[in-house]
């Protein structure tokens, strides 16, 4: 801890020192913080310290060959939502490295990510409360152009310390085109890569005996020419028996297949996934969204819309079989359909079902874990659906519109672990305008409106913005749950805001409701709890 310590303020002190002829030297801040007052109709609870706060401050340098940062975290405390786990004033985050001879090294914390993430992806999403960098050692080596190697070996993140698992890896990225010189101008695009990744975690439970080390191997390709391209990834992980998964004992597989093809005024995408048991983490005794190791790619449209995503889906690492598939459309400029700027359209429409499963009998462990084998093909059990259709068009220099549909099925009781709840089937409409009412002035009204006969039923939603640009924004929004069948319950949750923007600062302050329910971003989610109060949210870099 005292080693710790000393780096963070030793370096912090060379980079103060540092002036601007000497080297680059930048950073960021970013500040949340809300006011809390207890609401028991909406289920915002009383929070005792009344006022909450998340604060991180990115220092970073650079010269020549050198680089090197830190980030302090100051949660005080930390607010709603967020685990409490990351309490308090840290310098977890500090690096340095340097460039030479083909050579990247990197010493300290790092994030990584191996082809499409499915071995290894350590990243960060603070809006999550999501940080999984590995502290350690990371050597990226380019002997030819066109070919990257590395390896790595650390010790995950877990909140303000360290996972007990060690992290091993390595992996090869080989450009065929790059390193060929017969293949340089031509127009099939071939790239090439493969990964292993190890995890060791000491034996200390007394009920089973576990594998220590954890192997996941990753292979993939990706070939492209003119606009069309596909890539594809296989991953298959050892015997990994972990809370998650009631400690069975049973090979993780994992599959994902993207198809896209794309020329002027059109583009079309297809995308398949299985995945089965590859929840793979530095801990095998955590859960929720610490010490995950992989990444499962999200295989559902990641909509933009408050009430489209009412009901979130983001990925099953346990077991999921996904198929997602869009088509674009820009009907031409100056026809009778596309009108004088033309016309986007744009379908998509995406499935995840459950693993068609064969329970072994008499195989099952005191925890009731049940060893399985699975078949290729999915099951009947339908854990999400998403059909949705959405028009865009430019009517003139001031106005501009979107429409959007879209029909939903969510299966809560997977997905949320809910118990003999029906399937909640929705249909959602959204419309917005622009209009210009000056070249920096401008309005902006977003109506949805979500029908269903499950959950809380009905919702509308309601927003108008007004925007003075390039500074200044103000907004108010009504979210109002008019069909929850409990007539007590049928609140609006209204909120207004407005923000100030100069340079790279931006300071937004709002006031009002916020629903309970769930937010996702890039198939990672986190439950948010229903708050009544004053948020400020203030962004800065230099």
């Amino acid at each position: 801890m005292l080693r710790k310590i000393l780096f963070a303020a030793g370096f912090s002190s060379f980079l103060l020192g540092v002036s601007q002829d000497e080297g680059t030297f930048h950073g960021s801040v970013q500040w949340d913080a809300q006011q809390y007052t207890e609401d028991s109709l909406i289920g915002a609870p009383f929070v005792e310290e009344n006022i909450l706060s998340n604060f991180r401050a990115d220092l970073l340098y650079s010269k020549k060959n050198f680089y090197g940062g830190l980030r302090f975290e100051s949660y005080q405390n930390i607010m709603q939502g967020f685990d409490p786990r990351f309490q308090g004033n840290k310098i977890m985050y500090r690096y340095a490295g340097f460039k030479q001879d083909g050579f990247d090294i990197t010493i300290g914390s790092f994030y990584e990510q191996f082809g499409n993430g499915m071995s290894l992806r350590s990243y960060y999403a603070p809006t999550l409360g999501y940080d999984t960098f590995l502290d350690g050692l990371r050597i990226k080596f380019t002997p030819k152009e066109g070919i990257t190697i590395k390896t790595l070996i650390g010790k995950q993140r877990f909140f303000m310390t360290y996972s007990a698992g060690i992290v091993r890896g390595a992996d090869v990225d080989w450009s065929l085109n790059q390193t060929i010189k017969s293949l340089n101008s031509s127009k099939h695009k071939l790239i090439f890569g493969g990964s292993a990744v190890s995890r060791y975690q000491n034996d200390d439970d007394p009920s089973f005996t576990l594998p220590q080390n954890v192997n996941a191997y990753s292979v993939r390709g990706k070939y492209s020419i003119n606009g069309f391209s596909v890539n594809s990834e296989y991953t298959w992980k050892c015997q990994d028996p972990h809370v998650i998964n009631q400690f069975i004992y049973k090979h993780g597989q994992s599959l994902v297949v993207n198809m896209n093809y794309s020329t002027k005024g059109f583009g079309a995408y297809l995308g398949l996934k299985r995945a089965d048991n590859m929840s793979y983490r530095s801990d095998r005794n955590v859960t929720g969204n610490a010490g995950m190791i992989n990444y499962q790619p999200v295989m559902t449209k990641q909509h933009l819309y408050s009430l489209t995503n009412l009901y979130p889906y983001a990925t099953n690492a346990n077991g999921e079989y996904a198929i997602n598939g869009e088509v674009g459309y820009k009907i031409p400029k100056k026809s009778k359909l596309g009108g004088k700027y033309g016309t986007n359209i744009n379908a998509n429409v995406s499935y995840v079902y459950g693993l068609d499963k064969t329970f072994l009998e008499g195989q099952v462990n005191s925890l009731g874990g049940k060893e399985y084998t699975a078949s290729w093909t999915p099951s009947d059990s339908l854990y999400f659906s998403d059909i949705n259709f959405e028009i865009k068009r430019k009517f003139n220099k001031k106005f501009k519109a979107m429409f959007l549909y879209a029909k939903q099925h969510y299966n809560i009781n997977v997905v949320q672990g809910k118990v003999d709840h029906e399937m909640v089937v929705q249909d959602i409409f959204v419309f917005e305008t622009t209009y210009k009412i000056t070249s920096k002035n401008a309005l902006i009204l977003q109506l949805q409106n979500l029908t269903s006969e499950q959950e809380e039923g009905d919702w509308a939603f309601g927003m108008l913005e007004f925007t003075m640009a390039p500074n200044w924004f103000f907004a108010v929004v009504d979210q109002w749950n008019y069909g929850n069948s409990s007539e007590d319950h049928r609140v609006h949750y209204y909120l207004g805001s407005f923000g100030y923007s100069k340079g790279t600062s931006r300071l937004q302050i709002s006031y009002g409701k916020q629903r309970a329910g769930i937010t996702c971003v890039g198939g990672v989610c986190r439950f948010v709890p229903a708050s009544n109060g004053l948020s400020l949210s203030l962004t800065s870099s230099f």
